[in-house]
């Protein structure tokens, strides 16, 4: 190996023009310099779906729900964890993707309606924190740096477009956390058509996705669309009266034109 660097090496040539002792390359007899080394570790984060357990997560700004759940592979049944987190929605959805990898050691698929937190996650491996002011937010960027740095199994993290009404088991996941942030007062509802107007309300859906979503008839989704003052579409007003005025005061003026010259209109 030193020989190849000597003769491929010009500056190396250069000063050992005149060095006439022995030169020795040896590594030194210390364990740590014959064992393998990887200086960059091998990564966690997986760019491509696992087959493994997805967890979905969602937050309220309204109710300040922190939420993560999940579908039992075992009973096929949804679980759920759900606390209440003072702070900004980025920070309550933060707090359950936290939840999630300190519940969740094995391989995972993580679902989130955030932009913000999927790209924190996707970063925060072997990351280095600078200092943050806001001490909780510090606090909970510090442990997902550590847990996703020192995680066993790897994990696929997926952004998701909020209250999105595609069929499917994503979009299957992301309703159930939808639903279980929403505040209270709309989660209780018994009354599918209250919740579909209440959510109409908030997220403004139109008629065929209220349709998917609370399973509405055509109806009663047209019905909470119309209904809704900030869904109305102002019509133009037609150009018709104004052409046909248009066209009568031509024709009125060839007839006049006609009279004064003694000649049939027609």
């Amino acid at each position: 190996m030193f020989e190849c660097l000597l003769q491929g090496n010009a500056n190396l040539q250069l000063s050992l023009d005149s060095y006439s002792r022995q030169i020795s390359v040896h590594a030194p007899s210390h364990k740590f310099f014959n064992e393998e080394f990887h200086l960059i570790p091998h990564e966690k984060r997986s760019h491509r779906p696992l087959k493994a357990l997805t967890l979905f997560t969602d937050m309220s700004g309204a109710s300040h729900k922190s939420v993560m759940t999940w579908r039992n592979p075992q009973t096929q049944h949804w679980e759920a964890d759900v606390e209440f987190v003072e702070g900004s929605p980025q920070v309550d959805e933060l707090a359950a993707v936290v939840r999630a990898f300190e519940k969740f050691s094995e391989p995972i698929n993580l679902v989130t309606d955030s932009a913000y937190v999927a790209g924190v996650v996707s970063r925060a491996e072997q990351a280095v924190l600078e200092d943050i002011e806001n001490k909780h937010l510090f606090k909970l960027l510090s442990k997902l740096i550590y847990l996703v740095s020192h995680r066993d199994h790897p994990f696929y993290v997926m952004h998701m477009r909020s209250h999105t009404d595609l069929p499917g088991k994503i979009a299957e996941g992301n309703h159930k956390a939808d639903s279980l942030a929403a505040p209270a007062e709309m989660g209780c509802l018994p009354d599918v058509f209250q919740q579909a107007k209440l959510s109409h309300q908030q997220y403004h859906q139109n008629a065929p996705g209220l349709m998917r979503q609370f399973q509405l008839t055509r109806g009663q989704a047209q019905a909470i669309v119309s209904t809704c003052p900030n869904c109305q579409v102002q019509a133009m007003p037609s150009l018709a009266p104004a052409e046909d005025d248009e066209k009568q005061a031509a024709v009125a003026s060839k007839r006049r034109r006609h009279r004064k010259k003694g000649e049939n209109p027609s």
